[in-house]
């Protein structure tokens, strides 16, 4: 349970839930998807190969105030766009 929680939270995600049914522990969280990559073999080698999951969309987030701008370079550098930002007054 604990390196399955782990994987979750090591990838920006938060565990919501967990909580046995019959021999099954479940685990509910949610993560980005960005951050998911990988996530099948990590998770196999975190339990040893027991684990199974699924994933289903959660919605949008705002991304945190801290990490937005580092995606919007991120974005802009792999679109081959400047990289200053264009000003306000440019959108009039």
């Amino acid at each position: 349970m604990g390196d399955a929680s782990g994987e979750i939270q090591g990838r920006r995600g938060r565990v919501d839930d967990m909580y046995q049914e019959g021999d099954l522990m479940v685990i509910e969280g949610i993560a980005p998807v960005e951050e998911m990559i990988g996530f099948s073999s990590d998770i196999r080698s975190a339990t040893e190969g027991r684990a199974s999951w699924n994933t289903e969309n959660a919605g949008f987030r705002v991304l945190v105030d801290n990490l937005q701008r580092e995606k919007i370079m991120e974005i802009r550098e792999r679109k081959g766009m400047k990289l200053e930002l264009p000003q306000s007054i440019d959108y009039i």
